[in-house]
């Protein structure tokens, strides 16, 4: 099993299609060490080895380096998700205690782009396992910027496109993800032809594209290509929540839940209701993909306005269902 850890509410950019926008906002801070002795224990108590380290910015922890050896020496896999505009001097540490490091370059600009450079650099010349994502968020995103820059990579680092997500649902959000996801193809076969190692992150719903347009996609897919994995998060406050984009949770900490193993069991449950009870389309209501629960429908971020917050009703409303599940002979908690 794995999750993913928020170490800071904070970061050193204010990128304008940001998903976590609302998360910075709260200003939540650092997560602490005694806290997060504590919440080793737990993971590792739930069979939870792998993590997902994220924030705000996570190197913007005042002690990303000392959390970085206390969670690589406490057994955990740790996977890295950085914008790489951190200071050098990190460097031997993200390769000694990280699996892989994925770098969002999404300011390539003239301030930033020199330190993004030599990080890159110095991180694979480290032998470090680097993949560089590019969110495609509107047409200025300039794919041919990024692919440029990317090229003094290509032979050691893979790249990711993905299309931004909404945070909350707003009119017209689902036509500006469909518009992005073309653009995702648009660059894929860009990619693909300047001889990158390419791939597209996240899920899509096969219905906005062409068949030809899906079979290169599904090609390229991570993972299950029409709908997403449940994964629990945890904020800088042990605060329980789930993906940026899903239903997030309302004064749910980790000392709420018996495990992580029943946080994860609350946020899949909850998600599945936006999952497939929740339409981005007319369309989808007939859609047999949906009604076979292979196909949610693109982003959770687009279904919000029927489950935003989920909090401690929604808890015991949970708990009730798995107590009839246990009965019929269910118990894997």
């Amino acid at each position: 099993m794995e999750a993913r850890l928020r170490l800071t509410s904070r970061c050193n950019l204010n990128c304008e299609y940001c998903f976590a926008k609302e998360f910075r906002n709260e200003n939540s801070g650092d997560i602490l060490l005694n806290d997060l002795n504590i919440l080793a224990r737990k993971l590792m108590e739930s069979d939870i080895t792998t993590l997902k380290i994220q924030g705000g910015e996570p190197t913007c922890h005042k002690q990303f380096e000392k959390v970085s050896e206390f969670l690589k020496d406490s057994g955990f896999a740790l996977h890295l998700y950085t914008n790489g505009l951190f200071n050098n001097s990190f460097v031997r540490n993200i390769c000694r205690n990280y699996k892989s490091v994925t770098i969002n370059c999404n300011q390539l600009n003239d301030d930033g782009l020199d330190i993004l450079s030599k990080n890159i650099d110095s991180l694979l010349n480290l032998g470090c396992n680097v993949m560089l994502g590019k969110t495609i968020s509107n047409e200025t995103s300039n794919v041919d910027g990024f692919l440029m820059f990317a090229q003094k990579f290509k032979d050691d680092a893979k790249i990711r496109f993905d299309a931004s997500r909404p945070y909350i649902p707003y009119d017209g959000a689902f036509q500006k993800f469909r518009i992005d996801a073309h653009r995702v193809i648009d660059a894929l076969i860009k990619a693909k032809l300047q001889g990158f190692n390419v791939e597209v992150d996240c899920c899509y719903p096969p219905c906005i594209f062409s068949n030809g347009e899906w079979k290169l996609l599904r090609r390229y897919l991570r993972g299950f290509w029409s709908k997403c994995t449940t994964i629990v998060d945890i904020a800088p406050n042990l605060a329980i929540t789930s993906c940026f984009c899903g239903a997030q949770f309302t004064n749910l900490h980790v000392e709420d839940f018996s495990s992580l193993k029943e946080a994860g069991l609350f946020a899949e449950y909850i998600e599945y209701k936006m999952r497939f009870n929740t339409l981005s389309l007319p369309l989808c209501y007939t859609c047999q993909m949906r009604v076979n629960n292979i196909c949610q429908g693109g982003c959770l971020g687009h279904k919000k306005t029927s489950l935003r917050y989920a909090g401690k009703e929604q808890l015991d409303e949970f708990r009730v269902y798995l107590a009839d599940l246990c009965e019929s002979g269910y118990n894997d908690i």
